[in-house]
Formats: C-alpha cells, sequence, structure tokens
C-alpha cells in the first residue's frame, strides 16, 4: 500500500521512496520487495547497510543477484558502510580508503556492478581520519574503482564524533569542491539547530546544484541522527524539496525515517 502525508504539500506529486532503512527490521529483500510494490518504476531504491533481523544482514552477491532477479529492471542505489561477508569492519567511509580499501571498498566495489548501480552514495567521514583535500583525492580513487558516480553525504556536529562536512562553511566547501552530493536534510537539521544566524537558503542552493544526486529525508530533534517518524506536519526544509522538485522532477528523495 502507498503511504501518504496528508498535511505534506505536495506529498504525493513528489513520492518520495522509503529506503530500505526504513524497514530495518526486515532482511534486505523482504524491505526491497515492499518498497518495491508501492514505488513507481521509474524511481530507484536506496539498498542500506542497517537492515537484518536480528543483526546487520551481510551484503553478498547471492544477495545482489536475488535482488537483481526479483526486479531486475529496477535502478539500485548502494549508500554507506554495508557489512561485508567474511568482514566485520562496520566502519568505513571517505576518510578512511587507505585502510579499508581491500576488505571493504573492493568487495563493495564488485557487488556495486552486479547491481549496475549509477551511484554510490557515503559518509564524509571523521576529521581525524582525512582532510577536505584527501576526501576529493578519495572520491577520484573511488570513482574509477566502482565505475560511477560517488556521492558525499554531509555530516552535523556532534559531541562524540568529530565529523567532517559538519559546519554550514564546510557545506559551501563541499558545493564548491565539485564532488556530487547526497544531501541529507536531517543531517542539516542539526546543524541549524547548533548554529546561531543559519540560512535556510543553504539548502536550496545544495538541491539545487547539479552536484546533488539524491536526497534524504527523516525527522530528529536537532541533536541527534535518530530517524524519527516524519512529523505531522512538515519541518523547515520541506518547501525546498518542493521547490527542487519543480525543477529537478527526477532527483530521488529517499525517506529514511525508520517504521
Amino acid at each position: 500500500m502507498t503511504w501518504s502525508r496528508a498535511n505534506w504539500v505536495s506529498w504525493e506529486k513528489i513520492s518520495p521512496t522509503r529506503s530500505t532503512s526504513a524497514l530495518l527490521r526486515m532482511n534486505l529483500l523482504d524491505a526491497v520487495k515492499i518498497i518495491d510494490g508501492e514505488s513507481p518504476a521509474h524511481k530507484p531504491i536506496q539498498i542500506c547497510p542497517q537492515n537484518g533481523v536480528f543483526s546487520r544482514q551481510p551484503l553478498t552477491e547471492d544477495l545482489i543477484i536475488n535482488l537483481k532477479n526479483f526486479s531486475p529492471d529496477r535502478v539500485f542505489y548502494l549508500h554507506a558502510n554495508h557489512q561485508l561477508n567474511n568482514s566485520k569492519i562496520l566502519m568505513y567511509d571517505a576518510g578512511t580508503i587507505g585502510t579499508h580499501w581491500e576488505k571493504c571498498f573492493l568487495p563493495l566495489s564488485e557487488l556495486s556492478k552486479i547491481l549496475n548501480c549509477p551511484i554510490y552514495s557515503i559518509h564524509s567521514g571523521r576529521k581525524i581520519h582525512s582532510s577536505p583535500n584527501e576526501i576529493i583525492t578519495n572520491v577520484l580513487k573511488l570513482e574509477k574503482l566502482f565505475n560511477c558516480r560517488i556521492a558525499i553525504e554531509g555530516m552535523y556536529p556532534s559531541k562524540r564524533d568529530n565529523f567532517n562536512i559538519s559546519t554550514s562553511a564546510e557545506y559551501r566547501w563541499l558545493l564548491k569542491s565539485g564532488l556530487s552530493m547526497a544531501i541529507d536534510v536531517s543531517h542539516l537539521n542539526i546543524v541549524r539547530n547548533n548554529e546561531i544566524g543559519f540560512d535556510d537558503t543553504l539548502l536550496s542552493e545544495l538541491l539545487f546544484s547539479d552536484q546533488c544526486v539524491e536526497v534524504h529525508i527523516s525527522d530528529n530533534d536537532g541533536v541527534n541522527d535518530s530517524h524519527r517518524a516524519l512529523p505531522k506536519n512538515p519541518p523547515w526544509w520541506w518547501k525546498y524539496i518542493c521547490e527542487v522538485i519543480q525543477s529537478r522532477p527526477n532527483l530521488p528523495i529517499f525517506c529514511e525515517s525508520v517504521n
């Protein structure tokens, strides 16, 4: 059944697609079957790393082939740090390419190619692991390896982690870098909550840029990236998504709110 948001202007027109992480207590194939049934055939499905009944489900070649066989005409986007078969490494990102190239990025690139993914989105990582310029170098290496666009997902201020791309200034750097971007509006909600004088139109600039290749939406309290269910009434960022879809109707909007 198609889900809807009665109080959200243009929701049915924009028709965000649920990410598999929205159904994280299901295994990936079952989640994809539900999303495939409720989403128009031309919309891509985002494959996230959190799915699994009791624990994270490893991404394997057999699973990828099953996804492909189930919906051969569907476009799939891989996202973030999947657990891979025979590897216990769960944390890898744009800053750890040198450390996790062989055990993580090489096997993940092969799975991405089997699935014919046009985009792989990856978190920007932590400042302790890389500088902004090193992120650019790492992304260029990954694009050669994956043979597809690599989209950087900016992060947010956190007491526990010192993330790259976690302030307005750093998002503007990302915009000027020329790198492809996955814009998570819930991350920007945390940035906005932590910065006096945050300029809401920054989100508009990011969304309207050709570098933005996908958008992630969910709700949070402005402090923790909790992927809460969307509220009854739309937050501040929804109007910017309504605006950009008029100009970029095929921009993928993935809803990561956990059910």
